[in-house]
């Protein structure tokens, strides 16, 4: 697995952890193709980040800043690893811990994003929950224009609403779908 584009291109990603299911090279080049720019000098909260493949990507492509959350240790083990190799240290942070309980924290220091990238697994009902914690609260957490990605198993039934989230992008590819969710009233739809 390696970086698509970006200053970092061609860069090798290593994934460690039980529970790591990287996101395809084939999903991170069709959702970078649809976010484009609107990742520069943005910054990034990376969920179930596993390898940590989204949120370097996005810092490759330009982000300002990604803060990896997974609770599996050697995926955190493995997204340190990536960092320094490429001497990004001062465009990071990683947070060995369950999404859920991160989330509950970030909002209760205020914390915003631009932009929440999540691959959570799949069948376990995890998108649901992104959804109310960032939707139910997303202004605290997303920055005006900001958008929530979240990849999911393609048979999983997801509202096109959730509290402040509207649904405005819905790509299909192999057995998972990308689903892009906007803050209303907030931004460019993409």
């Amino acid at each position: 697995m390696r970086i698509i584009a970006g200053r970092w291109r061609s860069h090798r990603i290593v994934a460690k952890g039980r529970t790591v299911r990287p996101t395809t090279d084939r999903a991170r080049q069709v959702l970078f193709d649809i976010l484009g720019p609107e990742v520069i000098e943005k910054d990034v909260l990376d969920l179930y980040a596993g390898s940590g493949a989204l949120g370097l990507e996005a810092l490759s492509r330009g982000a300002r800043s990604v803060l990896f959350v997974d609770m599996d240790s050697r995926a955190c083990a493995g997204i340190k690893w990536n960092i320094g190799a490429l001497a990004a240290w001062d465009q990071t942070e990683i947070w060995n811990r369950r999404v859920s309980p991160a989330l509950t924290t970030l909002l209760g220091r205020g914390s915003e994003f631009d932009w929440i990238l999540a691959d959570p697994p799949y069948g376990k009902g995890e998108e649901a929950k992104i959804l109310e914690m960032v939707g139910g609260k997303g202004s605290a957490l997303l920055r005006a224009g900001g958008g929530l990605v979240l990849e999911s198993n393609k048979e999983a039934a997801l509202p096109e609403e959730s509290g402040t989230l509207e649904l405005t992008r819905l790509r299909p590819f192999g057995g998972s779908t990308l689903r892009i969710y906007r803050h209303r009233g907030g931004g460019d739809e993409v």
